[in-house]
């Protein structure tokens, strides 16, 4: 049998736990979705780089 001091410990770190995994599942949707605005905002970058690379190609073709 476990005395109630232990129990009450025990409970305590259960709820400690669930908040330390709430927290962690919080700060994980914060890293990805700012994860994947990183990387649209990269591709258009490289997107406009393109872009801006072609022009000048054309015009020295012309």
């Amino acid at each position: 049998m476990i005395c109630s001091g232990h129990a009450n410990v025990m409970q305590g770190a259960a709820r400690v736990a669930q908040r330390v995994q709430l927290f962690l599942t919080i700060t994980e949707d914060i890293v990805v979705s700012s994860h994947k605005q990183y990387h649209s905002g990269l591709s258009k970058q490289i997107n406009i780089t393109a872009d801006c690379l072609i022009d000048k190609v054309s015009t020295l073709n012309c």
